[in-house]
């Protein structure tokens, strides 16, 4: 089966999304696949989001990379208003010799590079088809993408004044015309499915298949010692594991910890990854006289993170509206505490008080969720425990052979 996979993320120099992309890959690579990757990007968003730094040089338009075979990898840098024309392009480019037997694609928009109905697989991890922004906004608000409350983006009028008419309209387009292209979607969680199924799209069409990972790798991984500046051996780490953006809640976490720091003393806070938010952090850090307490780790190759875990001694994610991603079931993996706060998503993969603490998006509730699993060691080791069993039983590994048999249904469809 030739395969093509389209996605922003590729090969992972991070992690989260481009991890799940490489992961499939490598996969369907194994599987003797023939697969082309298709890289839509400009090069001004590897050098800010991916890692292309000094003495680093951008990728050549078609290359291949020794540990996947059958699989081209094609970077396209395309433009602003041309980007979906020239993708069309490069599909028709790559089809000279052999038609392509299904699509993977990972984000809504790149449908408009196809001008007529193919077999085609939409790989979603955000809500692309329930609301125009698939991120958040800077200040929380409890009823946000929870479709039919007067807080969410449900009326068209209300979404045109929050991201503008222009990107408003080119949504309401994109997804006219997704909906027409489109032969299956693939969500990673339950609740997605829901936000979707609201939204008009058929139910029949969406095809829910958990995010899968290696925690036997992870967990070894995370057992390797390193040592860092700032934590000292007695010393008990929090570690905040994700980008470092306001709707993360990173500036929430790092308010609680400075409440505890008032009655205990032996503790630190990490922080394991960058982002736009850090500058914040870090002046909150210096003006509440807590430099001496707090860690910030930086951008760490995805590569290399797993090992960083070790410092790590409860996993806190503060997230606003949906917990239910990578980084979490990494910290899931390594039989280490996690608290978490309630989202709409996040029953799907912990229980609290099972397999974690669950709080509510406040201050004080945060705070005494991280009091709590600090007072009583036996209630953490649980947690942990029962968190990586989850992982073994609803995000194996055996999951992608799913993901390949949904794409064997898809090209299959359109023969018969």
């Amino acid at each position: 089966m030739r395969i093509c996979y389209i996605t922003h993320g590729f090969p992972p120099l991070i992690g989260g999304t481009e991890t799940h992309n490489y992961s499939c890959v490598k996969y369907l690579s194994e599987m003797g696949h023939q697969v082309d990757v298709i890289i839509p990007t400009t090069k001004l968003y590897l050098q800010e989001n991916l890692g292309y730094l000094e003495n680093k040089t951008l990728p050549t338009e078609s290359y291949t990379l020794p540990e996947l075979k059958n699989v081209t990898i094609h970077y396209l840098f395309t433009h602003r208003f041309a980007g979906y024309y020239e993708l069309w392009r490069k599909i028709k480019e790559i089809e000279k010799n052999s038609k392509i037997d299904v699509f993977d694609i990972h984000h809504m928009y790149y449908a408009l590079a196809f001008p007529k109905k193919r077999n085609i697989v939409c790989s979603l991890h955000f809500p692309d088809f329930s609301f125009p922004c698939i991120y958040w906004p800077s200040a929380y608000k409890k009823g946000f993408y929870t479709l039919g409350t007067k807080d969410s983006c449900c009326s068209p009028r209300k979404c045109m004044r929050c991201i503008g008419v222009y990107p408003y309209l080119k949504w309401r387009v994109a997804k006219y015309h997704a909906t027409r292209v489109i032969t299956k979607y693939m969500v990673k969680r339950n609740y997605l499915k829901e936000l979707m199924v609201i939204s008009d799209i058929p139910e029949d069409k969406i095809e829910v298949i958990p995010y899968w990972i290696d925690g036997d790798y992870i967990l070894k991984q995370s057992k390797l010692q390193v040592s860092i500046d700032g934590v000292n051996e007695g010393d008990i780490v929090f570690g905040f594991l994700g980008r470092l953006d306001a709707y993360n809640g990173p500036l929430l976490v790092l308010k609680d910890f400075s409440m505890l720091l008032k009655e205990k003393k032996d503790l630190k806070l990490c922080f394991l990854g960058d982002g736009s938010f850090r500058k914040e952090l870090e002046t909150f850090s210096r003006n509440n006289g807590l430099q001496d307490y707090v860690i910030f780790l930086g951008a760490i190759p995805h590569s290399e993170i797993f090992k960083y875990f070790s410092i790590v001694d409860i996993f806190v994610f503060a997230q606003w509206y949906s917990n239910h991603n990578w980084a979490l079931l990494e910290a899931m993996s390594t039989k280490k505490p996690v608290i978490a706060t309630k989202t709409r998503d996040i029953d799907e993969v912990l229980k609290d008080k099972y397999s974690a603490l669950l709080s509510e998006p406040t201050v004080d509730s945060l705070a005494e969720k991280m009091e709590e699993i600090l007072n009583s060691p036996e209630l953490g080791k649980k947690l942990g425990e029962n968190a990586f069993k989850t992982i073994k039983t609803r995000h194996k590994l055996e999951n992608l052979e799913k993901y390949e048999e949904l794409l064997y249904k898809v090209a299959r469809e359109s023969k018969l």
